[in-house]
């Protein structure tokens, strides 16, 4: 499978990571940068320059998936995402595939990772430095979604304050959550139990036991690396990284198996058009074939009134008279002529079949299948069209029936050919 970068973008910060997918639903990770606080660029020229020295220096995949943070209040955040900065990831050598939002990329992640059965609604948490996104997801749908701004200081140092950060993080996020829930209750009859929680933000364990005191529902965290493997060992950030990167993850193997199905539909529309030309072309050749008069033989009468034979299985009637006696050395002649309909054979008098006229030596032809409607029948034998009065080899077509072929030999004596078969019955 292909392997993608993809990429976090945060007001101030940006999160890289190679992507390589494996069989079993597992992803492997073999780059991971940040770029953040000092280090983040001040204007898009240096943004792309510090991009594209990441993706030279990583060996990143220029296909890349980004996960954009947009906040809903109006209040817009010091350095906002605009499309210039989408410009500086193309400038940097990375061809943008889509841009999903962290609501969406919950939904993704909420559908690979399942935790509760498909009819219960589960609210689905990215806790971000710059912000939160809440996603109540119920199976494949998305029943609520938000996303709120806050401000985090990484920089706070005693536990006192880290407790009072952490604290009023979760009162900036409880009544929004809290308003998620009682929205899905309200129109869709359903409780919300459960919340999973993911996302940059350090130390994002510490927050369970605040959510569970303020909310009263069960908090899961996806800190831990299952699922998850690093290319090589001991790289630098990946267990720390493992709860940050399950976002940019999601929303890079929702784009890979989105453009999957879009492969896969001209795919199959290309098969289906040649399958219906070559449909097409045999019917108009079964038709041509059927619609022509059999040629007129040179020196044969038409009877003024041809009688049909039957062609329903049944064998057609002898028809030869005794010959006249002739001179001596003469051999009586043998007339015969062949209706210009191709449903009906008219012949004349020919020597009786003698009970003891050896077979004729020539195969059997293989009769594929027989097509009958109101105004022809026809036959395909041996991959070429027949009607009533073809010749097949030194056999005459006298009868098509809806399971078999009757045909007539030089010597009069007649043949019944079954469908799909190369025996006689």
């Amino acid at each position: 499978m292909a392997s993608v970068t993809g990429i976090e973008l945060c007001p101030d910060s940006c999160l890289l990571a190679g992507i390589h997918p494996l069989r079993g639903g597992d992803t492997e990770v073999f780059a991971l940068r940040r770029l953040e606080g000092p280090n983040w660029p001040t204007n898009d020229q240096l943004i792309a320059h510090s991009l594209s020295a990441i993706r030279e220096s990583e060996r990143l995949p220029r296909r890349a998936c980004v996960l954009a943070w947009e906040f809903d209040d109006n209040d817009p955040p010091a350095h906002p995402i605009r499309s210039d900065v989408l410009r500086s990831i193309n400038a940097a050598g990375f061809q943008v595939d889509s841009v999903l939002t962290p609501s969406q990329a919950l939904l993704h992640l909420a559908i690979t990772r399942r935790r509760t059965p498909r009819d219960a609604a589960v609210a689905w948490l990215a806790l971000n430095k710059c912000g939160a996104a809440i996603a109540i997801v119920r199976g494949t749908d998305l029943l609520f979604e938000r996303t709120i701004r806050w401000t985090y200081k990484p920089d706070v140092k005693t536990s006192r304050a880290q407790a009072l950060q952490r604290y009023s993080l979760v009162a900036h996020l409880a009544p929004e959550l809290s308003h998620g829930i009682d929205v899905v209750r309200a129109e869709y009859g359903l409780p919300v139990d459960l919340a999973v929680t993911c996302g940059d933000l350090p130390e994002l364990r510490s927050l369970t036991m605040p959510l569970i005191e303020e909310l009263d529902l069960e908090v899961e965290t996806l800190d831990s690396t299952d699922g998850l493997r690093a290319a090589r060992d001991g790289m630098e950030g990946f267990v720390e990284s493992a709860s940050a990167l399950r976002l940019p993850i999601a929303a890079t193997l929702e784009t890979i198996a989105a453009s999957r199905r879009d492969s896969i539909v001209p795919a199959l529309l290309r098969a289906a058009a040649v399958v219906g030309l070559i449909v097409a072309a045999w019917a108009g050749y079964a038709y041509w074939s059927g619609t022509r008069a059999p040629a007129q033989p040179r020196g044969t009468a038409l009877e003024s009134a041809p009688q049909p034979i039957a062609t329903q299985g049944r064998r057609e009637p002898n028809r030869a008279p005794t010959p006249e006696p002739s001179a001596a050395g003469q051999r009586p002649e043998q007339f015969e002529s062949r209706s210009t309909d191709r449903n009906t054979v008219a012949a004349s008098p020919t020597p009786q079949q003698s009970p003891t006229a050896p077979p004729l030596q020539e195969p059997l032809p293989r009769i594929d299948t027989v097509l009958i409607d109101r105004d022809r029948r026809l036959a395909l034998v041996d991959g070429r069209v027949v009607a009533v009065g073809d010749a097949l080899g030194s056999r005459v077509v006298i009868g098509i029936d809806r399971d078999r072929v009757v045909l007539r030999e030089p010597s009069g004596r007649t043949v019944t050919v079954r469908v799909r078969s190369g025996t006689k019955s």
